[in-house]
């Protein structure tokens, strides 16, 4: 047993040992600056307010998108976020956002079947909203009616509901 224990502490050492002899002796443990020439891009939180939802009911799913495509296929926003309606409203929060133009837009799925409902001509049932509270003439509106000028920091986007 004494051999069983002498190789285990000798296989522990020998892996460190291996690793600190591959350190360069110019590392050190201090913290590596920025490799943009201290730019480095400051970032911020959105607090997303949405108010209006008729009922509390379901889930409400708020997506933040960076451009057109992604505004325009509803799929992929950079970050996404739900939260259940309580009094009608629903508050996120969406974290390390870098200042820049963005839009976002929204779903109250009443019925909790992850999608928005709508009947058969294509007009939605449930909830949906944009920011800035743009609206298309048939259809959601461009990325560019929706899109707002985040800084870094805090900022707050208030949006309401629409029914059809």
């Amino acid at each position: 047993m004494t051999n069983v224990k002498r190789t285990s502490r000798l296989v522990a050492v020998v892996p460190l040992t291996a690793l600190l002899l591959l350190v360069p002796p110019s590392t050190s443990a201090a913290p590596t600056p920025p490799t943009d020439g201290g730019n480095a891009k400051a970032t911020g939180a959105i607090t997303v307010r949405i108010e209006a939802l008729r009922n509390d009911r379901g889930t409400v799913y708020v997506s933040l998108h960076a451009n057109k495509r992604s505004f325009d296929d509803n799929k992929g926003g950079i970050q996404n976020a739900q939260a259940r309606p309580k009094q009608g409203t629903v508050v996120v929060v969406f974290d390390n956002v870098v200042p820049g133009r963005y839009a976002l837009s929204f779903i109250h799925d009443e019925n909790d079947n992850k999608k928005l409902d709508t009947n058969f001509i294509g007009v939605p049932k449930e909830g949906f909203g944009y920011s800035k509270d743009a609206m298309g003439r048939f259809g959601p509106p461009k990325f560019d009616d929706a899109a707002l000028a985040i800084p870094s920091g805090a900022t707050t986007v208030l949006m309401h509901a629409k029914y059809m």
